[in-house]
């Protein structure tokens, strides 16, 4: 049910509002589901004919709210040493998919 909400949403938002609109509703699925964010986009990709780079910041944005709720939760479940050790996992993560996006050809 909530990749088809995040997969509906993803397609209005393209459709009414182009790329720009994607990049947000990207953004607010990832922050709930990555996974269904992701698979919105790749959805759009193959069948929409969706810029390579748009989707790949789009798919980076969604990994960026989600870490950042997963953060959030981390801080007030388990305290501020170990939202420190996810913020630093979590960045080499996103650190690498963001150089892996930048160094696309």
């Amino acid at each position: 049910m909530l990749f088809a909400l995040i997969l509906f949403a993803g397609k209005a938002a393209s459709a009414g509002f182009g790329s720009r609109a994607l990049y947000w509703t990207s953004a607010l699925g990832g922050s709930i589901d990555v996974d269904a964010a992701a698979l919105s986009v790749s959805d759009l990709l193959s069948g929409a004919g969706l810029d390579l780079t748009v989707a790949a910041a789009c798919v980076l944005l969604a990994l960026l709210a989600n870490a950042l709720v997963k953060t959030a939760i981390a801080f007030y479940g388990g305290g501020s040493s170990f939202a420190r050790s996810l913020t630093l996992a979590l960045g080499v993560v996103f650190g690498a998919g963001t150089l892996a996006w930048i160094l696309q050809p």
